[in-house]
């Protein structure tokens, strides 16, 4: 989370920004000019002359009322109002934004990347050896964030943020990259763009945001994880909801996006129960979170040393024992999906088997 957004985070742990639908039409009518201008003088990407034409036009239509930044692209199929909007709700709360493909690429244009001055940014920030460390274990182009956003030259106030629409889900290949950038940079967070209209209806209702989607029932939930294309996300909540404790599968209140949790018992010093989750899935998200600092406080020392060790030999140094929420990726559970039910169940006989004793 990034703590100077808290307000705006919904149930689902995203951010949602609001945008101007009037700065959506302005921006659309102006990328329509650029791309059959650009496309009939056959420029090419960045060069000064599309540089020109591009700034030409963003004036015309700040003139017009258009308050965030125009990026061109002559491509007729493709606008990026989407990371302009988020750019633009960002700065306005004193973040340094960077756009991909404009300002910064990363896990993209590996040979020119090097001369962008947002890479050089984000390699001063964390460090040359922890961004090659990123590439070396990357092995394609794509699934990169849309925004680079930071506040300083701290990497602990530095972020990656994805734009995404209402009921835009994460593509493949960011399921697979995210987390790698989580483990290794910082976090990725997603923010869904919501017209400021319908922000505005459900603040007049009593609600401070609006939520990303509708309020799903457990029914609806099982159906949705019972029924995925996704064979991991099925095959983990079928064992969840046979193991976990008492089979509770998620926690009190709204649920805003499909999830589910494995629960594991604890005790109070009064000897009375309460549970924490081990694991959390959340659809589209592409990666499985531990919650390591929650399930060390009900486990015994031995068992969560024990219980930290067989994570390290499932997974190596794709898990960080060091933080208190990780991410694994899909690739790496399904390589290990066997193992890592059987270290789960028995992390939960042990920590019994210790509270018995």
């Amino acid at each position: 989370m990034i703590e100077q957004l808290r307000e705006f985070y919904d149930k689902a742990g995203e951010i949602v920004a609001p945008y101007e639908e009037d700065q959506k039409e302005l921006y659309d009518k102006a990328n329509k000019e650029f791309v059959e201008e650009s496309n009939n003088l056959g420029l090419k990407h960045h060069t000064p002359e599309f540089v020109e034409l591009r700034d030409r036009i963003w004036k015309k239509y700040k003139g017009k009322g258009l308050k965030v930044d125009f990026i061109g692209c002559n491509n007729p199929n493709w606008s990026n109002f989407s990371s302009v909007a988020a750019k633009h709700f960002l700065t306005g709360k004193g973040f340094h934004v960077l756009v991909t493909g404009e300002d910064f690429a990363l896990l993209l244009d590996r040979e020119t990347r090097r001369y962008s001055e947002g890479f050089k940014i984000i390699c001063d920030i964390f460090g040359e050896m922890k961004v090659k460390e990123l590439l070396d274990k990357v092995a394609s182009n794509g699934g990169e964030p849309d925004l680079f956003v930071y506040l300083d030259q701290d990497p602990n106030n530095a972020w990656f943020v994805e734009v995404k629409k209402r009921g835009e889900r994460l593509t493949r290949t960011q399921m697979k990259h995210f987390p790698l950038i989580q483990n290794i940079l910082c976090p990725v967070e997603i923010l869904r763009l919501v017209p400021s209209n319908d922000l505005k209806s459900s603040s007049s209702q009593g609600r401070k945001r609006t939520i990303n989607g509708r309020d799903w029932t457990d029914e609806e939930i099982e159906n949705a994880f019972t029924s995925s294309d996704d064979p991991i996300a099925r095959d983990l909540y079928l064992f969840a909801r046979q193991y976990s404790y008492k089979g509770q599968l998620t926690a009190p209140g709204r649920k805003v996006k499909p999830s589910f949790g494995f629960y594991i018992r604890g005790y109070h010093s009064d000897g009375s129960d309460y549970t924490v989750q081990a694991f959390n899935w959340v659809e589209g998200r592409g990666f499985l979170k531990l919650y390591l600092k929650a399930t060390v406080t009900v486990a015994p020392e031995s068992v969560s040393e024990e219980y930290k060790k067989g994570l390290i030999e499932l997974f190596g140094k794709a898990v960080d024992l060091s933080v208190p929420e990780h991410s694994i990726t899909i690739t790496a559970i399904d390589e290990k999906l066997k193992e890592f039910k059987a270290l789960i169940l028995k992390l939960q006989r042990d920590i019994e088997a210790k509270v018995e004793s």
